[in-house]
């Protein structure tokens, strides 16, 4: 069986037509994938590796950054997480194969989008390290482009994807029957305001769960220091994704589900 190859042909574009031939030559039962990443990724990673094996050059003049002690953690880490999400990404098409080949197709564009973002945005943020001048190293101006929000959450995913409503963030504590946490706990999850609005919150639209919610459980092994790393997920995405608590992108609580 081939190995497909899912291109990215920006920071905030993937090629559809790669998506769709694969599921013209594999339906759903996808092996390891792999993914093309675009050239502003692939240039930030040169770009700070680069810096790192000529720190020595520029040392005097940045003694006191810490550049030299994240990057190189950093660079590893970035290329851990892309193997990863290689060998998430057929799991992610199996998990969600009675969804309609539109929305197959959106989860696994914005999985990738998403991702991209997420597993190198601790090398986004070391970009602005002042020695890549000095050394005359020059950063893809797609991933400046990407900085100044680049620990604010809901805007950086509202720009990604193109969103102009509100991020709201509500608590996933089920998909389905399938309890995600052990006691009834719970993760969070970024969605448009459009999304996580309504009477008794059970997202169940399709082209929402596959654009929003499966992307971002799918990746919840690249946060740190959280219990998302606890996360289970079900055999099949089948059934309303179940949020107990909204929140405004304030982080105002406007809506809890009354206990039984």
């Amino acid at each position: 069986m081939s190995e497909p190859v899912i291109a990215m042909s920006s920071v905030a574009a993937v090629d559809e037509q790669t998506i769709d031939q694969a599921f013209s030559l594999l339906g759903t039962r996808w092996p390891r994938t792999s993914i093309a990443w675009p050239k502003a990724y692939n240039d930030l990673i040169s770009v700070v590796s680069n810096g790192v094996d000529r720190f020595n050059e520029v040392s005097s003049q940045c003694a006191e950054d810490d550049f030299i002690k994240d990057a190189p953690p950093a660079l590893t880490k970035a290329l851990t997480a892309r193997n990863c999400i290689q060998e998430r990404l057929p799991h992610l098409v199996q998990r969600a194969q009675d969804f309609d080949r539109r929305s197959l197709r959106l989860a696994v564009k914005w999985f990738l989008l998403w991702g991209g973002f997420s597993l190198h945005r601790h090398l986004i943020h070391i970009a602005s390290w002042r020695g890549f001048s000095l050394l005359e190293l020059e950063i893809p101006p797609e991933v400046i482009s990407l900085g100044p929000t680049i620990y604010r959450d809901e805007k950086s995913l509202a720009r990604i994807f193109g969103e102009e409503a509100e991020i709201y963030t509500g608590r996933l504590h089920s998909i389905g029957d399938h309890a995600i946490l052990p006691r009834d706990d719970y993760i969070y999850l970024w969605a448009s305001k459009n999304v996580l609005t309504g009477f008794g919150i059970e997202v169940t639209d399709p082209v929402e769960i596959c654009t929003w919610l499966i992307p971002q459980i799918e990746l919840s092994f690249l946060y740190d220091g959280s219990k998302r790393h606890d996360v289970t997920l079900p055999d099949k995405y089948v059934g309303p994704w179940k949020f107990s608590v909204i929140k405004d992108a304030d982080g105002g609580e406007i809506w809890r589900r009354k206990r039984d």
